[in-house]
């Protein structure tokens, strides 16, 4: 389980992009996390290589990997034996892969999801970074202000990820009760239910909740605001009312506190670039822009982890090459097709 979810393969060769798939295109198994076989052949063979051929390989780390490196490692050298391994953070292949997207040459950026990388607080705990602010200059690279925390430091946790996540599984539960009990992959159920919770919000009203807030936005930490959890409620108080309504609590609750924390932050640039799953919340993107806490925002397609193949790469494209020449459609990565391929599909 150390591939998790959402696997995938980008190619790049000195500095442009060729292109990025993601498994589950190829396998047809929604969100596939086992090694990418299929996504690292299709790149592969859009350019007539094999695997002897690649000099460096970049694996975007996620909770089990930090663990499990050297037998990643193994494998990963056993399948590409000419070339260098290189490990990259998970909220860094997210900001990389945003900031790197967009037309801005300097920018905010903000990545969170509900978990990348986890790492050891004390020997019988572990934490995991929720999500990343950082500062982006396109002659620079990126200068990280802020990497959160979710372990034992309550205080500098950002985990409006986790939390969202936690909720829209038990709204997702009690709307479609059979669906649910099918899901037995826990990173699969991870995926499936945010992306209906913002759906289903239109539907409820967030006035008929009261329940105590979801989280609190503290800007007396040195110079940098930081966002905690407030109270996690348990089924038994959100049993209490209609999952619609829960719903739409949720996401104002999540809308108010990245609202919050930028109102409060004084290090931000005009534009903005947003990463992560949780930059898939386009209701929560629009309120950004609303409030005019930012002239624009960009956000790279394929934000949540099928991404972090992508981000990984251009993150370590970025160190290598002078230029980097990426694709001007961002949501069209795979190869291109002729008429005459179309055609043999059609058949």
């Amino acid at each position: 389980d150390a591939w998790l979810h959402s696997a995938g393969a980008s190619l790049w060769i000195d500095g442009k992009h060729i292109s990025t798939i993601s498994e589950e295109r190829l396998s047809r198994e929604k969100y596939d996390g086992s090694f990418p076989n299929l996504s690292i052949d299709y790149v592969l063979e859009d350019c007539d290589l094999v695997r002897d051929d690649i000099d460096i390989v970049t694996y975007t780390q996620n909770v089990h990997s930090p663990t499990r490196l050297d037998n990643i490692q193994t494998i990963l050298k056993r399948e590409f034996p000419n070339s260098e391994v290189r490990f990259v953070d998970h909220h860094q292949a997210h900001a990389c892969a945003t900031f790197f997207t967009s037309p801005f040459e300097r920018a905010s950026i903000l990545s969170f999801d509900g978990s990348g990388n986890s790492y050891p607080v004390c020997s019988d705990a572990v934490g995991f970074e929720t999500g990343l602010y950082a500062i982006g200059d396109k002659t620079d690279g990126l200068c990280v202000m802020y990497h959160s925390i979710n372990g034992l430091k309550k205080e500098m946790t950002f985990n409006l990820g986790q939390v969202y996540n936690n909720i829209s599984r038990w709204c997702y539960t009690q709307m479609e009760q059979e669906a649910a009990t099918k899901i037995d992959n826990m990173y699969v159920f991870m995926e499936t239910a945010p992306g209906k919770i913002m759906g289903l919000a239109a539907y409820g009203d967030k006035t008929k909740v009261d329940l105590p807030n979801l989280f609190g936005v503290n800007d007396d930490r040195f110079y940098f605001p930081y966002v905690y959890d407030k109270h996690m409620p348990s089924d038994k108080e959100m049993g209490k009312y209609d999952a619609e309504d829960i719903a739409a609590w949720c996401q104002g609750q999540f809308e108010d506190t990245v609202v919050e924390f930028f109102k409060i932050l004084n290090h931000k640039e005009k534009y903005l670039c947003i990463g992560g799953g949780c930059g898939l919340n386009v209701l929560t993107n629009a309120r950004l822009l609303n409030e005019g806490l930012f002239e624009d925002i960009h956000v790279f397609p394929a934000a949540n982890d099928s991404g972090l193949c992508f981000g990984g790469a251009i993150y370590e494209v970025f160190k290598e090459e002078k230029e980097l020449i990426v694709p001007d459609y961002l949501g069209f990565l795979g190869r291109e097709y002729d008429e005459k391929d179309i055609r043999e599909a059609l058949k």
